[in-house]
C-alpha cells in the first residue's frame, strides 16, 4: 500500500514538474521589443521617463490632459510600445506602460488601481490595451467605470458588457490584421456602448501598434508601424480633445 502511494506521489510530482516546465517555456518565448534609439526612452524637453517596479512612466512636462494606462498584448515585451507611449506623452498625456506578470495581462487585470492611486492629481483616466491587453483593459473598465473617462481597444474586443456604461470607447482594427478573430470581434461589438467610435486603419496589421517585428499568423501591413501608431494618437486626441476633457 505504501509503495503504491509513493508511486502515485512520484507520478503527481513528475506531472507538476512537466506542467511548470512547459509553462515557463511558453511564457519565456515572447516577442521582444525592437531596438529603438536611446532618445526614445530618455528624458527630453517634452517628457520625462521613469522605470518603476510595476510600470514604465512617460510624463509630459507641460499641460497634463489626462492619464493613459496601457496593457500590452500577450507575450509582448512592454517596451515594444515605447514609441506609441512617447507619442501620447508629447500630446500632453501621462502614460503608464504596465509590467504584467509573465507578460500576460490576464494575471493582473486590476494593475491600473496602483497607477491611479499613485497619481491622485490626474482626473481623466483612459484605459488602453492591445489584443489580450485590450480585453483585460475592458475587463477593468467593466469593474471600474467610475474611475475612467474612456477605453481604447487596439485589435481587441470586450467580452464584458459595457453597452450601458457612460464610457467613450474607441475601437481600432487594421485591414491587414490576420491575428484578430474578426468573427469574435463582430459578435462582441454589441458589448460596447452605442456611441463607440470604430476606426479602420487601412493597411494596418495586428503587430504594428507596437514595435516588435512581425507576428506569427499576421497579415502583411502596407503602411509602417510609425504610420499606424500616428493614426491611433491622432484619432484619440481628436476625439477626446474635442470633448474638452482636459484636466484643469
Amino acid at each position: 500500500m505504501k509503495s503504491r502511494i509513493k508511486k502515485i506521489c512520484i507520478v503527481i510530482a513528475g506531472g507538476i514538474v512537466v506542467l511548470v516546465t512547459v509553462f515557463l517555456i511558453y511564457v519565456n518565448d515572447y516577442y521582444h521589443a525592437e531596438a529603438l534609439p536611446a532618445s526614445y526612452i530618455q528624458n527630453t524637453q517634452e517628457m520625462s521617463y521613469q522605470d518603476n517596479i510595476s510600470s514604465y512612466i512617460f510624463q509630459p512636462k507641460g499641460e497634463n490632459k489626462g492619464g493613459i494606462i496601457f496593457y500590452a498584448g500577450a507575450k509582448v515585451d512592454e517596451l515594444a510600445y515605447t514609441n506609441l507611449m512617447q507619442k501620447f506623452s508629447q500630446q500632453g498625456y501621462m502614460c503608464a506602460l504596465v509590467k504584467m506578470p509573465f507578460r500576460l495581462a490576464i494575471f493582473d487585470s486590476n494593475a491600473a488601481d496602483k497607477i491611479i492611486a499613485a497619481f491622485p492629481n490626474i482626473k481623466n483616466w483612459y484605459m488602453m490595451g492591445h489584443s489580450l491587453g485590450g480585453a483585460m483593459a475592458a475587463n477593468y473598465a467593466f469593474n471600474h467605470e467610475n474611475n475612467l473617462k474612456g477605453l481604447v481597444l487596439l485589435g481587441a474586443y470586450s467580452t464584458q458588457d459595457l453597452s450601458e456604461t457612460s464610457l467613450q470607447v474607441l475601437s481600432f482594427y487594421g485591414t491587414e490584421d490576420q491575428v484578430l478573430n474578426m468573427g469574435k470581434y463582430q459578435n462582441y461589438f454589441p458589448n460596447l456602448p452605442q456611441n463607440t467610435i470604430e476606426f479602420t486603419i487601412e493597411g494596418g496589421n495586428h503587430a504594428y501598434y507596437g514595435n516588435y517585428g512581425e507576428q506569427s499568423g499576421d497579415g502583411v501591413a502596407t503602411i509602417t508601424a510609425q504610420a499606424q501608431q500616428e493614426q491611433v494618437v491622432q484619432l484619440f486626441c481628436q476625439t477626446f480633445i474635442n470633448k474638452e476633457e482636459l484636466v484643469e
